[in-house]
C-alpha cells in the first residue's frame, strides 16, 4: 500500500494523469500571457491572437468525441502519449513560426492534441483504477487542469522575460516533451 491506503498502482496511474492533464491546462495557456511579446514581433492585433486560441479551442472540442472513438478502438495510453507529445510539439514549434499564419496552423495542432485528454483520461482512470479511489482519482485529474493554468502564465512569463518569447515556448514544449517519455516509461 502506497498513500492513504491506495494501491501503488492506483497511485501510479492517477499520478501520470493528473501530470498529463496538468499538461493539457498549462499548454492551453502558454501564448496568452506573452500576447504582449508576440504581437509586435508579428504585427498582429491581439484580436488576432485571441482568434487563434479560440482556433485551437474550437478543433480542440470538434475532435473530443472522435478522439473518444479512437480510445475506445485503440486504448486510452496510446492516444493519451499521442496528444501529449503533439501538444508539446506543437508548442515547441511555436518558437519558429515566421508569421500569424503558421502560429495558426500550429494552434490547431495543438487543438488536435488537446482534443484526445478528457476521453483518454477518463478511460484509462476507469479501467485502472480501483473503484474505492475513483472519486479521489476524478479530483486529482481536475486539479491538475487547475495547477496548469496557474503556472503557465508564471512559467512563460519568468522565461520570457530573460529569454523572449520564442525560446520561452521552445523551452516549456521541450520539457514537455522531456516529461512525457518520462511518463510514458
Amino acid at each position: 500500500m502506497s498513500v492513504l491506503g491506495a494501491t501503488q498502482r492506483d497511485t501510479q496511474i492517477i499520478s501520470v494523469v493528473g501530470v498529463a492533464h496538468m499538461l493539457s491546462h498549462f499548454y492551453q495557456f502558454t501564448l496568452a500571457p506573452l500576447f504582449v511579446l508576440i504581437a509586435p514581433d508579428l504585427g498582429v492585433s491581439y484580436t488576432a491572437l485571441g482568434s487563434m486560441m479560440g482556433a485551437m479551442f474550437v478543433t480542440s472540442a470538434m475532435l473530443q468525441t472522435p478522439a473518444g472513438i479512437l480510445v475506445d478502438k485503440i486504448g486510452g495510453r496510446p492516444v493519451l502519449f499521442g496528444g501529449l507529445f503533439l501538444m508539446a510539439g506543437a508548442t515547441a514549434c511555436y518558437a519558429f513560426a515566421p508569421n500569424y499564419e503558421s502560429l495558426v496552423a500550429l494552434a490547431i495542432l495543438a487543438g488536435v492534441g488537446n482534443s484526445v485528454f478528457h476521453p483518454a483520461d477518463y478511460s484509462i482512470l476507469n479501467a485502472n483504477v480501483s473503484k474505492t479511489w475513483m472519486g479521489r482519482a476524478y479530483s486529482v485529474h481536475s486539479i491538475g487542469g487547475y495547477v496548469g493554468f496557474a503556472l503557465a502564465p508564471v512559467a512563460a512569463t519568468l522565461l520570457a522575460g530573460p529569454l523572449g518569447w520564442r525560446m520561452a515556448v521552445a523551452a516549456v514544449g521541450i520539457g514537455g516533451i522531456v516529461i512525457a517519455i518520462v511518463l510514458f516509461l
